[in-house]
């Protein structure tokens, strides 16, 4: 069985890098990027903030939000 793949190394079936913070960028003409406000996800002009930033989590499978670290996309 092979061994799971940790911090920093890539996830070769999801296609993501364990633990690595990345933007989700719009590829509609503004190029706005996915902002978690409160509860919601929405777009916004870029700004640097961590509710912008967002990582693959290994354990769960999924993409957080680097704000909150607890809360997954669906």
């Amino acid at each position: 069985m092979p061994k799971e793949p940790v911090k920093g190394e890539l996830n070769k079936d999801y296609g993501f890098y364990v633990e690595r913070p990345f933007f989700v960028i719009s590829e509609l003409p503004k190029h706005k990027y996915m902002d978690r406000v409160n509860n919601n996800m929405i777009l916004k002009t870029q700004n640097g903030f961590d509710s912008q930033k967002w990582f693959f989590d290994q354990k769960s499978k999924t993409i957080m939000s680097v704000m909150s670290g607890t809360k997954s996309m669906d």
